[in-house]
């Protein structure tokens, strides 16, 4: 048996108690100078196991900011002739990401980027579709030999 924290007595049933703002395992006797407190019961693992994550789709998994971002949303600013401390007040953001985003220097989460278009009423978020063809990789074959980094970056730079 636990030994009590307050009086020291062996072998005492010990409960737990909030004494002077501490839990403490403490005697019968010692208890009433505090709230007896109910400590939460372990979890099994089986009633862990039982709740796994529940699998969603992201709606923006196949969203991305366009390459131009920037310029876009300088050119909507400067067109409705705010500053940019001005928009940000006005998104609730800090002036430094308004201008870090309009420098090019950051690229903004896609919450904040739709908070943006909403707002300049234009579009920086694109919808990626994933068909298994990107036009973005050189599509190279060489049946003869695999092909080596060395190769693939001869040929991108042959197509320039």
């Amino acid at each position: 048996m636990v030994d009590c924290e307050m009086c020291g007595k062996r072998n005492a049933g010990v409960k737990k108690a909030r004494i002077e703002g501490s839990i403490m395992s403490v005697c019968l006797a010692c208890a009433t100078y505090g709230a007896e407190v109910s400590m939460p019961k372990k979890i099994s693992a089986n009633i862990i196991r039982n709740y796994a994550p529940r699998e969603y789709k992201d709606a923006d998994a196949d969203a991305r900011i366009v390459p131009r971002f920037n310029s876009i949303l300088k050119n909507a600013r400067e067109k409705k002739g705010l500053k940019q401390e001005q928009v940000a007040k006005m998104l609730n953001e800090k002036e430094s990401l308004i201008h870090n985003i309009e420098s090019g220097k950051f690229k903004p989460r896609l919450k904040t980027a739709r908070k943006l278009e909403k707002f300049f009423g234009v579009s920086i978020v694109e919808t990626v579709s994933f068909d298994g063809e990107n036009n973005d990789i050189p599509q190279i074959t060489n049946n003869e030999e695999p092909l080596t980094m060395g190769d693939l970056l001869k040929k991108t730079l042959e197509k320039r």
